[in-house]
């Protein structure tokens, strides 16, 4: 449940206050001056009238009431707006084809960009693969040479055993004879 805000700002109600209070006063201040004024050309001598206390009116203590009322007037008045070229308010024909060529440029060296790093990525792949493919015929190189060496090593020492057996054989094939024969 959210807080709801009750009052309004109690400082900005003050102030407010104070500005209306102060700007009726510069106004009843200038009425009877205008019609002192009147009076003073008749002749008349011009009546005192009641200035508000030092206390109660916030604000300059040596500025006149006419120079108060121009600086409330001068706080009023607003920025004057910049002047926008006519390029800016109205569509011009070619603006949009020029538009559309710059993001074209801006898309196709994007896209460009892109590809230059794609194939450098590829590259780089292509370049690893082959040093791996060279690596691994290198190994497979040596490790075929190492089996055609044991190869070659069981094939010689099974002749030995064989012409060993084939020998121990015949010994004792001549020794069976010589002693059945």
């Amino acid at each position: 449940m959210s807080r709801a805000r009750k009052t309004k700002n109690p400082k900005r109600r003050r102030r407010k206050r104070k500005k209306r209070l102060l700007r009726e006063y510069c106004a009843r201040i200038d009425q009877q001056a205008a019609q002192t004024g009147g009076a003073e050309q008749d002749g008349a001598e011009p009546s005192t009238t009641a200035l508000p206390s030092d206390k109660d009116a916030p604000g300059p203590k040596t500025a006149s009431t006419a120079d108060q009322k121009t600086s409330s007037s001068e706080s009023k008045q607003r920025f004057k707006p910049r002047k926008v070229p006519d390029r800016d308010y109205y569509p011009r024909p070619g603006k949009m084809e020029r538009q559309y060529l710059g993001f074209q440029r801006r898309v196709t060296a994007l896209i460009d960009e892109k590809i230059a790093k794609g194939s450098a990525t590829l590259d780089k792949w292509k370049r690893d693969a082959g040093a791996f493919m060279e690596e691994f015929q290198r190994k497979e190189k040596i490790q075929r040479e190492e089996l055609e060496l044991d190869l070659g090593r069981m094939r010689v020492n099974h002749r030995e055993m064989l012409d060993m057996q084939a020998r121990q054989i015949g010994r004792l094939k001549k020794k069976f004879e010589e002693i059945n024969g």
